[in-house]
């Protein structure tokens, strides 16, 4: 069975910014493919019996309703094309194993990114379309990227045997580390601040005050801390 070509009937609607149906034209006895263009982008291609030529459509950004897949019936929206496309008359395995390729196949090229508008308006590649191969094992597993691929490799490579997180450790003794200076972080004082810390250290009563701002919290902070336990 080819997941990625279903015969259906499909009903073309073209939607406005506020998601409502302007036009709408249904084609019966059809065929769609799944395929890719000369760039590698997913296409999806409506191809009549009597015709061979098929009108294309280029999937970026889908949403897929498939309420009644059971029924034979389904929904692809896409969304940066402002155009939903209503299947019916499907066989509903058949329809159940088209849209799982869609999905499957849109998602890896997500992965590697879409051609841009420029590359496209610049290349001087032929129009081409392939159809799209079949699902594989390796589309069901989670791709690494390279920058993973490379770091881990980096973590792996030329450690004598030892482990990330010690190798991490040492490369960090490595780095020169500046000096605190003490000296700047020796507390200043006024001299009427000064004069209360003397009194407080020969032993003597002392009852301070001041204008807010003048330090009031921080003296005392500081001659709670000279306090002996």
């Amino acid at each position: 069975m080819e997941v990625g070509e279903l015969d259906c009937t499909v009903t073309v609607e073209s939607l406005n910014a506020r998601g409502i149906v302007t036009r709408r034209r249904t084609y019966k006895n059809v065929t769609v493919l799944v395929g890719r263009d000369e760039f590698r982008d997913i296409i999806l291609r409506i191809i009549a019996k009597t015709s061979p030529l098929g009108k294309n459509y280029r999937l970026r950004e889908i949403t897929i309703h498939k309420r009644f897949v059971s029924e034979g019936k389904a929904t692809i929206k896409l969304t940066t094309l402002g155009i939903q496309l209503l299947l019916a008359n499907c066989p509903p395995a058949k329809l159940t194993a088209f849209l799982r390729c869609i999905v499957v196949k849109l998602a890896k090229k997500k992965e590697d990114g879409f051609a841009s508008e420029r590359t496209r308006m610049r290349s001087d590649l032929p129009k081409n379309f392939d159809t799209i191969s079949p699902l594989v094992e390796k589309d069901f597993l989670k791709r690494t990227t390279p920058n993973k691929k490379r770091a881990f490799g980096e973590i792996n490579g030329g450690n004598n045997g030892q482990t990330p997180k010690r190798c991490k450790r040492e490369a960090l003794n490595d780095v020169p580390r500046k000096k605190l200076n003490i000296a700047s972080l020796q507390m200043k004082f006024t001299a009427e601040q000064s004069a209360v810390i003397n009194a407080v250290r020969s032993g003597r009563n002392v009852f301070f005050t001041g204008s807010a701002g003048t330090g009031k919290s921080f003296l005392l902070r500081r001659l709670i801390g000279m306090l002996p336990p």
